[in-house]
């Protein structure tokens, strides 16, 4: 594309004051006219693949050229594959070579799986930024009673380890300074009492003849007050983590059943045996099946005779 000077520079100057690129050494003997070279920061890496990921998967000057577009999915990867995008979230569970080896098939999936990864690592920073708390909200002290009772007594039979929450009554007093909510269930009497001014909730109970107390944040969002317990920022990091294997094990689980059912296709023989090769020396990804063969295959066989045993 030509472009005159001024605008080029333009440009760049106001991607380097973003932070979205930086200047890199680029080892070029034609290099005669001095020419500068750039690439992605990590934040740049991240924003593409937040808000931009058909970018990192179609040649965008195939598609201002009016050709049909080619992939660039594999070149994105050779260039940035030490991206720590790439660090935490996808190579515990599978080799740099593997992944170059087998190219955009695999990549493609591993593209929107990152970009579910950024969006979740967005939510954090925006609730950071503003100083929002990350809660676990057990209930909603304006939906009681109402329809947040069930919530609510599935919570209270599981803190005071209660037999029977069935049948109950709910009654709810706004009136005291100190407003309370009162559960009374076949297996014990619950008072639930809020603190206005140090804005803490306490649910309190003699289930079994002993005095047993808990003790729960409460928070504003608009005109509802949520009761629930505020999470450490680094928890919530962990929550990320936890998440994202999740849904790479997910990925992985029908990238491997694929393999076998397109095994079938004489047309790509050829193409599955030598992603099998590849994958089957790759000693993270061997891991990870064997996991999630056992968390999930298993559970699911053992779900699965369960239920066709009583028919």
């Amino acid at each position: 594309m030509k472009m005159a000077y001024k605008n080029v520079n333009k440009r760049v100057n106001a991607l380097l004051l973003s932070g979205l690129i930086q200047e890199t050494e680029f080892d070029d003997e034609t290099n005669t006219h001095n020419a500068k070279y750039y690439k992605l920061t990590e934040y740049g890496i991240y924003q593409l693949f937040l808000n931009r990921l058909h970018s990192i998967n179609v040649n965008q000057l195939d598609v201002r050229k009016g050709k049909v577009p080619s992939s660039s999915a594999l070149t994105f990867f050779r260039n940035y594959s030490n991206s720590k995008l790439f660090e935490i979230f996808i190579y515990p569970y599978i080799r740099k070579d593997s992944i170059s080896a087998i190219g955009d098939y695999l990549l493609l999936l591993l593209y929107r799986y990152l970009n579910l990864c950024c969006g979740s690592i967005q939510k954090y920073l925006k609730g950071k930024s503003i100083n929002m708390p990350v809660v676990d909200v057990v209930f909603c002290w304006n939906n009681i009673p109402g329809k947040d009772n069930e919530k609510l007594l599935m919570h209270l039979q599981q803190i005071f380890n209660l037999e029977s929450v069935e049948p109950y009554t709910i009654k709810k007093d706004d009136t005291d300074e100190n407003p309370t909510i009162t559960v009374k269930t076949p297996s014990a009497h619950i008072v639930i009492r809020r603190d206005k001014v140090g804005m803490k909730a306490a649910v309190m109970s003699t289930y079994n003849s002993q005095f047993e107390q808990f003790q729960y944040d409460v928070f504003h969002l608009g005109r509802e007050v949520m009761i629930g317990n505020r999470i450490p920022y680094e928890e919530s990091i962990k929550d990320i983590i936890s998440d994202a294997k999740k849904q790479i094990e997910q990925l992985i689980y029908w990238f491997v059943y694929d393999l076998a059912s397109f095994a079938k296709d004489h047309e790509k023989e050829n193409e599955i045996s030598y992603y099998v090769k590849v994958l089957s020396d790759d000693n993270k990804f061997i891991s990870a099946i064997r996991e999630i063969y056992v968390n999930r295959h298993k559970g699911f066989e053992k779900g699965y005779k369960m239920l066709t045993n009583r028919t």
